[in-house]
This record gives C-alpha cells, sequence and structure tokens, in this order.
C-alpha cells in the first residue's frame, strides 16, 4: 500500500502533463517547420519541427505549417485530407525561401585512372519504371535512353547532359553505371566535383497524394503557397507535384526536374501566380473537371527535348471538363505552348500570351496554342500569340471553337487548321474565327494542314471566318488552302467563301518579336558549329544559352542550347559586362560571344578566354 502511494501523484502528474500536451496540439491550428527544428518537438514556434513531412503527417482539417527558409531534402506525401471550407496549408515563412528538393550533394569522389578530367563516386539509386517480359529492367519513358531516363545531376544548379557510354563522356556530362552502381562526372575545365556544388536528384516525388502498389490516396484539400519545388528525378507524365481534388498552388515556382513539373490529378483545382520552369519534359498538364489555371508562368520546358509530338513542352491537358486557363504566358518551350489534347469539354483560354515556342524537328511542333481532337465547345479569345514556330493556335480534328479578338504575329501560320481522317470520328467542325489581328507571318495568315481539303470544305465542315484583319506584307500569300497561295482578300472570298467583312489593314503590334527556330534548324547557332574550325589561338563568337556562376571569380562555363559548353576565363574587366549580359537561367534566343580559344579538343573540353559580350 505505501508503495501504491509512493507512485500514485506522480502518475497523476505525467496523465495530466500529457492531457495538457494532448489539449494543446488539439487546438492548435499553426505548426513551424525548421532545419534547425526537432520532429520530436511539438511543433510550434519556439519547438519546430525539422521536416515538412512530420508536420503533414500531424495536420488535420483547418491546419497551417509554416516553413522557415531552408532546403528540405524530402519527399512529402499525404494519406488524409483537409475539407472544403477548412483546407490543410502549407507556406513559406518568406516567399520563395522554403525549398524542397529531390536533390541530394554529392561530395565523395575519386580520380578515374588515365582519364583526366572524369571523377566517380558510389551511386546507389536506380530508377525502373517497368520491366520488359523476360524481367529486363526499363529505365526509359516516353523517350529513348538518355533523354527518357530519369537520373540527374547538377553541377552549380545546371542540369549537365547524360551519356550511355563512359567512352562518350565529354566535360559537362555524366554517365551511370547501372551494372556497378557508380556515377563518373565530366565537369567543364575539368575541375574536381570535390571543390563544386554538385548534387543528384534521387527522389522521384516532392509533394502529393501519397502513393503505395499503385495506389494512389485520395487526399484532398490542400493548399500550397510560396514554396519553391525543384530536382525531382522523376519520369515522363510523372510531375514532380500533383495536386489532387481541391488542391491549390499559390505563388510556387517549379524548376529543374528531370521530366515534368506539376501534374493535376482532380477536380476543382486552382494554380494561381505559379512558375514552371526549365524542367526536362514540360512545365504544367493533367485533366479534372473545373480546374483554373490563372496568372501563370510556364518557359523554357522540355529542354531535355522530348518528342513534343508526345507531349513535351509547355504542358499538355486531356480528358478535361469546364478547363479555365487565363492571363497565361508560355514562352520559349521546346513544343507547343499549351496543348489540350482528347475529349476537353467547355474550355476556355483567354487573355494569355504564348511566344517564341518551337519544334524539336519540325517547325509545326511550336504551336502557341495547340487544341486537338477536343468535341469542345471551346472559347480562344483575347491571345497574344507571337514568334512560334508552329501555329499561332493550331486546331486539329475538334468542334465547337470560337476564335475571337486574338493578336497574331510572326507565327508559322496565324491559325492552322487540320482535319485528317479516320480520327475515331473526331473531325474539324462549327469553328468561328472572328475579330482576329494578323501581322508578319511567315507561311500565311491562315493555313491548312493535313486532311482532305477542297475549296468547299469551309462550307462542308462549317468554318466561318470573318472581321479579320490582315496586315499584309509587301510579298507572299494571304493564305495557304488547300496547298494553295489564295493571294488576298478577294481571292479568299471568291474562291473559299470566307472573309466577306474582313479587312486588309495595319495591325500594331508592340512587342519586340523573335528569330525563333526548330533546334534542327541547320541554320541556328550552336557551340558545336561555331567551334567547328576553331584553334588555339583564334577569336570566334560562339552563341550562348546561359552561364555558371563565376568560379574563383575568374572562370566560368558558358552553356548554349544542346548543353554543350566552354570554360571562360574572365578578366577583372570583362567580369562585370559578363555578369550583366549573360544570365544564369537559360534564354531561348542566344547570347553572343567573342571568345579566344586557349585550348581545344574537338568534343571533348574547350577552354578560352573571354573578349567580349555582343
Amino acid at each position: 500500500m505505501n508503495l501504491m502511494r509512493s507512485w500514485l501523484p506522480q502518475l497523476v502528474i505525467v496523465m495530466a502533463f500529457a492531457l495538457c500536451l494532448t489539449a494543446k496540439i488539439a487546438s492548435a491550428d499553426v505548426y513551424h517547420v525548421s532545419l534547425t527544428g526537432d520532429d520530436s518537438a511539438t511543433g510550434d514556434a519556439a519547438h519546430p519541427f525539422q521536416t515538412i513531412s512530420r508536420a503533414a503527417r500531424w495536420t488535420r482539417p483547418g491546419d497551417k505549417v509554416l516553413i522557415a527558409p531552408g532546403i528540405y531534402r524530402e519527399s512529402v506525401s499525404f494519406a488524409h485530407s483537409g475539407e472544403s471550407n477548412k483546407p490543410i496549408t502549407f507556406a513559406a515563412e518568406k516567399p520563395g525561401t522554403a525549398i524542397i528538393t529531390g536533390a541530394e550533394p554529392l561530395t565523395v569522389w575519386t580520380d578515374v585512372p588515365d582519364h583526366p578530367g572524369q571523377y566517380i563516386t558510389d551511386w546507389p539509386y536506380d530508377f525502373i519504371i517497368d520491366h520488359t517480359p523476360d524481367g529486363a529492367p526499363i529505365r526509359n519513358h516516353g523517350a529513348a535512353a538518355p533523354i527518357g531516363c530519369a537520373e540527374q545531376v547538377l553541377w552549380e544548379s545546371h542540369p549537365l547532359r547524360q551519356v550511355m557510354k563512359s567512352d562518350d563522356l565529354a566535360a559537362g556530362a555524366f554517365f551511370v553505371d547501372w551494372q556497378y552502381h557508380t556515377l563518373t562526372v565530366w565537369l567543364p575545365g575539368g575541375l574536381d566535383p570535390r571543390a563544386s556544388q554538385i548534387e543528384g536528384s534521387v527522389r522521384s516525388n516532392l509533394f502529393g497524394p501519397a502513393e503505395k502498389d499503385g495506389i494512389v490516396a485520395d487526399a484532398r484539400y490542400i493548399t500550397l503557397r510560396d514554396l519553391v519545388f525543384q530536382n525531382a528525378a522523376n519520369f515522363a507524365q510523372r510531375g514532380g507535384v500533383i495536386l489532387g481534388t481541391g488542391w491549390e498552388a499559390h505563388n510556387c515556382t517549379v524548376e529543374y526536374n528531370n521530366a515534368g513539373g506539376m501534374s493535376l490529378d482532380g477536380d476543382n483545382i486552382l494554380v494561381d501566380h505559379c512558375t514552371l520552369q526549365y524542367n526536362g519534359f514540360c512545365g504544367l498538364s493533367g485533366g479534372g473537371n473545373n480546374n483554373t489555371i490563372q496568372d501563370c508562368i510556364v518557359h523554357g520546358n522540355n529542354w531535355k527535348g522530348f518528342p513534343p509530338d508526345w507531349e513535351g513542352g509547355g504542358g499538355k491537358f486531356y480528358r478535361s471538363n469546364h478547363l479555365r486557363i487565363l492571363r497565361h504566358l508560355s514562352y520559349e518551350n521546346t513544343g507547343p505552348g499549351l496543348w489540350l489534347d482528347t475529349d476537353n469539354l467547355n474550355y476556355s483560354i483567354t487573355d494569355s500570351i504564348f511566344y517564341g515556342n518551337h519544334g524539336l524537328d519540325d517547325d509545326r511542333q511550336g504551336c502557341g496554342i495547340y487544341l486537338e481532337i477536343n468535341p469542345g465547345p471551346g472559347v480562344v479569345s483575347n491571345n497574344i500569340c507571337y514568334s512560334n514556330t508552329g501555329g499561332g493556335i493550331t486546331l486539329a480534328e475538334s468542334a465547337h471553337i470560337t476564335v475571337t479578338g486574338n493578336a497574331l504575329a510572326d507565327n508559322g501560320y496565324g491559325i492552322e487548321l487540320r482535319n485528317m481522317p479516320d480520327r475515331d470520328n473526331y473531325h474539324l467542325q462549327d469553328i468561328t474565327i472572328t475579330g482576329n489581328r494578323f501581322k508578319e507571318w511567315r507561311k500565311g495568315a491562315i493555313g491548312t494542314g493535313l486532311g482532305n481539303w477542297t475549296n468547299k470544305s469551309a462550307a462542308d465542315w462549317e468554318i466561318k471566318m470573318d472581321q479579320d484583319f490582315f496586315d499584309l506584307p509587301p510579298d507572299g500569300p494571304l493564305a495557304y488552302w488547300a496547298d494553295k497561295p489564295i493571294a488576298d482578300l478577294d481571292a479568299m472570298r471568291s474562291m473559299l467563301g470566307l472573309e466577306s467583312g474582313g479587312s486588309i489593314q495595319s495591325v500594331d503590334f508592340v512587342r519586340s518579336l523573335e528569330h525563333t527556330r526548330t533546334m534542327t534548324d541547320p541554320d541556328r547557332p550552336t557551340l558545336a558549329k561555331a567551334l567547328k574550325n576553331a584553334a588555339a589561338g583564334k577569336v570566334v563568337t560562339i552563341p550562348i544559352s546561359c552561364r555558371s556562376p563565376l568560379i574563383d571569380q575568374k572562370k566560368c562555363a558558358v552553356f548554349d542550347q544542346d548543353n554543350d559548353c566552354v570554360m571562360l576565363t574572365v578578366s577583372a574587366d570583362a567580369r562585370a559586362r559578363l555578369e550583366s549580359g549573360v544570365p544564369t537561367s537559360p534564354v531561348a534566343m542566344p547570347i553572343l560571344m567573342d571568345v579566344r580559344i586557349d585550348q581545344i579538343q574537338p568534343g571533348r573540353d574547350v577552354e578560352a578566354t573571354l573578349v567580349g559580350v555582343r
């Protein structure tokens, strides 16, 4: 009895403390995460969690998680939901300072004997998407290896180029040996990776509903604010960030994922003021009902060169209903700026800008807006489409579309129409094109693509064009119809019965046009072409897409669109010109610089001294 009396008061105290702690946690609606925190803590401002995943497991409807500045190397997944009027919110304490990354630092390296500039490390990660019938692993998806592989290595935040054989290694490239589980890199200038910042992407998912054995949790009503997501080791058609039903993303950046940036996989999703950039495959894609994309920026995606006809580019939506895209900016993607493909219903694309989107191996792949096999109805209104290698707007085997009030300049065709037969009962039908402004087209203001086109097609397929404005060039036709030039409005009216109220007049267009080119264009400037006949001591002009940060304030690697590189020596006088004239983020229009070649090994390592930036 005395023994019981001795521990009973202690038990009461412990139980009282536990009840107080439980009450505190149950009533709390704001949790904190910091890299200096502790996952065994209570998650309040004074005792933050260390990982976002710990907070994600702890939250309930209506809770909010504030994330302190830092780089969080984790994959955050949800098996539970918020509620429509009580979402679970994850927000950066300071916008843009909380970064969720799929990469890990790589710091242990060994010189490769007899291969100067090459360094090797262990690589235990193996990304396999499927197996062949005989059990062999499949390590690429959507494109042949290495483009379709999930591996990604970043040097000074710049993704290096993957090769499939060690003999193909060159400056700015890496090789994964799956048999021996090793990674070999050759950095620009033969730099030692132990003296550089180099990371490998090791996680495929950054943020989204939990998935196990192919089953995705129905996690709903999660809100993301002011966060940065980057460097997922994902395959094509897999977003690094996946939004489920009722999710919202506000002012978030999704960048440098190996393949997809953000995927919409549910209904009633809002993506607002987000930036999707420099993802290897596409920026933004998905389906669902009643989803809204507004005030977003999508650019520089599909830098790896996935086939645009498959999905590479700014992004593709499919089987959506009531998709609204407004005030969207999509530019300089390899592939369409925006593609709605297959059974999209009741959609609208309004007040948006699409420019500089370019093809990979065919001009037509670089559409501004591409609508394919959609029953509609759809509205495309008050957009600006310019300097795309394909159609500013391409309408293909789709029905019940109104295209009105758009400005179309310097595209392959201002509007391209396509009606391929045998597309499973999808046809170009009931198209209204009115009140649009056309200027400086490369082929024609209007053009017809594949299909059995005749002069009666417009009437037969209910294609109505009227009240449009054309700034006719001094030479070249107004349009191409059934592979035949249409010289002017009189011919369009008499031959096709279109544009009875159309007019030829000057069209104001204040934006600067870009001389956008398809990647296989033989005239597109590249480092390989510029250095073809270069020799030590010779001054040559090279086209540059971006640069690395300065190394020791005197060296800097510069890259072209093909991710080939040159290591520059930069004088103190030239440093300011380099930093002000060449960004660290890629641009589609090359920046020209003059360099004097110091050392050159064709196809391998090139070192040069910067003379000037044009």
